[in-house]
């Protein structure tokens, strides 16, 4: 299905000049299909032809950082939001690529621009305790960490019977999506106590070298 849209767009863009919003739909199947560099060109050809749309950017963003590409993809998110400041999403995708970049104070930044537009983004606060984890600034990654998870429910084990529900009336797209939410809870568990033992670490170093 996903070739035969791609060969259908691609007859809509012969001999013209290009349509912005045909190329990005192109590249959004060529994605799915894994042919990312076709893709990549595509939205690169219509961020020429549209150079104001936000959502062009943030597309492109999503293609580089998935090649690996974050320095390119950390500008591109950065255009975006520049386009639409109050893109809550693309905050908090910025603040997770310029942890990957080893931008902490940035990560911080840009995920606190996100929970001020809206405090529930879970991925914010998971990025923002990512970065405070990294700068040593444990007690505020702990804080951050609890803070996503209490926006979803800490119980990872409802998540896994509705998977295996779900996978058995073959409806493994569901089921996978209910696995990873299962393991989202575990990680968010798994960082807290990590939070909780650097911090109980400092303590025994102050009360041994007082």
């Amino acid at each position: 299905m996903q070739e035969e849209a791609i060969e259908l767009l691609g007859r809509a863009l012969d001999g013209g000049e290009g349509d912005a919003e045909i190329l990005n739909a192109r590249a959004g199947f060529l994605v799915s299909v894994g042919r990312n560099e076709e893709a990549l060109a595509d939205v690169s050809r219509a961020i020429r032809l549209d150079p104001l749309s936000s959502d062009l950017f943030m597309n492109r963003g999503n293609i580089l950082r998935s090649l690996g590409r974050y320095d390119e993809a950390a500008h591109d998110y950065t255009q975006g939001l520049s386009l639409a400041p109050d893109d809550v999403s693309g905050w908090s995708v910025l603040a997770g690529v310029l942890n990957r970049l080893e931008r902490y104070s940035d990560a911080v930044s840009a995920a606190d621009r996100a929970i001020a537009i809206d405090a529930s983004n879970e991925t914010a606060w998971y990025h923002k305790g990512a970065a405070f984890f990294a700068l040593g600034r444990f007690e505020e990654a702990l804080s951050a960490y609890s803070q996503a998870l209490g926006i979803y429910p800490n119980d990872q084990y409802p998540w896994t019977d509705r998977a295996m529900r779900l996978k058995a009336e073959g409806r493994e797209e569901e089921a996978q999506k209910a696995r990873e939410m299962a393991a989202l809870i575990v990680v968010k568990k798994l960082n807290i106590r990590r939070c909780e033992k650097e911090i109980e670490k400092k303590k025994n170093a102050v009360r041994n070298n007082p």
